[in-house]
């Protein structure tokens, strides 16, 4: 899907400096991509956000409050939704299958009834993208946060302009990439429960130094066992970026995730014995594709983890 923005509209008396503004399109980094027509700075380079601060009690205290909100998004998940919140308290609550029209819903919320947009907060279940940033900037709000991730161009724009972009934020943790200076870190984090295995959504089932090992009981499979067509051949798992594998570099960031790994790769498996993983091989002959490897890994849980 493609979402298109139009800012400036058109008549048929056109000026000059207008059809200028509609010869130049940029696209944005939402869902695919959108069309922005115009500067896309031009809309937020003269807004002035407000020297706000977060503090991590209230990011802690909305974060809670929000997972634990009644909502279609925690019932049925597909849905997205947005909150405008006062310090840690939620105020306005909207849902839509776009997070676009979720963001916008808030800002008709914030218009029709007269609300001071100055000390509020934005958060989103969606990914921190340009359009968001700019969205977010347009309303007069200094901070957003989401629990999902970010996009390049949604960072850049947002340190630019001065906003506070706050992503990841799962339980105790979170991730400033902008705006850090609004940030006040006055909660003790032994009083912060992690987040419920009920509140998680689909890829957040993540590890921390206070969940012991092996509470998520999910062993994962490292699928390694095609031809590396696309690179020319070869062994594509030790293949080094900066001097290190990149077998390895999965391996430590997925083993915070799992409860154990398997290695689906094919040929002789003594070429990963350093790295201690049982290794299977695709049990269909003629190296078939990535499902040929899951196929595998399911044979193996079957007889190794019936628990899973």
């Amino acid at each position: 899907m493609t979402t298109t923005f139009r800012w400036w509209w058109c008549a048929p008396s056109t000026t000059p400096i207008s059809r200028q503004k509609l010869k130049k399109r940029t696209q944005t980094s939402g869902c695919a991509q959108g069309t922005a027509f115009g500067d896309l700075l031009e809309a937020v380079e003269s807004v002035a956000l407000p020297k706000a601060e977060l503090r991590t009690s209230w990011l802690y205290q909305m974060t809670h409050a929000i997972n634990t909100m009644p909502s279609l998004y925690l019932e049925a998940g597909a849905i997205h939704g947005c909150v405008l919140c006062k310090e840690g308290t939620p105020v306005c609550y909207t849902e839509d299958v776009g997070r676009h029209n979720a963001v916008d819903k808030i800002a008709g919320w914030i218009y029709r009834h007269g609300v001071d947009p100055a000390d509020k907060i934005l958060y989103t279940t969606g990914r921190l993208t340009s359009e968001m940033v700019i969205k977010t900037v347009r309303m007069g709000i200094p901070i957003l946060v989401s629990r999902s991730g970010f996009t390049a161009w949604g960072v850049e724009l947002a340190r630019q302009v001065g906003l506070t972009l706050v992503g990841r934020t799962r339980g105790k943790r979170f991730i400033a990439l902008s705006g850090q200076e609004r940030i006040v870190f006055d909660q003790n984090l032994d009083y912060v429960e992690e987040e419920s295995a009920r509140h998680k959504r689909k890829g957040e089932s993540v590890t921390t130094d206070a969940t012991p090992r092996g509470a998520l009981d999910i062993p994962g499979v490292l699928l390694a066992g095609g031809l590396a067509r696309r690179m020319g051949g070869g062994d594509k798992p030790m293949r080094t970026i900066a001097g290190r594998t990149i077998l390895d570099r999965v391996i430590a960031r997925l083993t915070p995730q799992c409860d154990g790994l398997i290695l689906n790769a094919n040929g002789d498996p003594a070429r990963f014995a350093a790295f201690g993983l049982p290794v299977i091989a695709d049990g269909v002959a003629d190296f078939p594709g990535p499902l040929a490897g899951i196929l595998a890994a399911l044979d193996w849980a079957a007889a190794n983890r019936p628990d899973v």
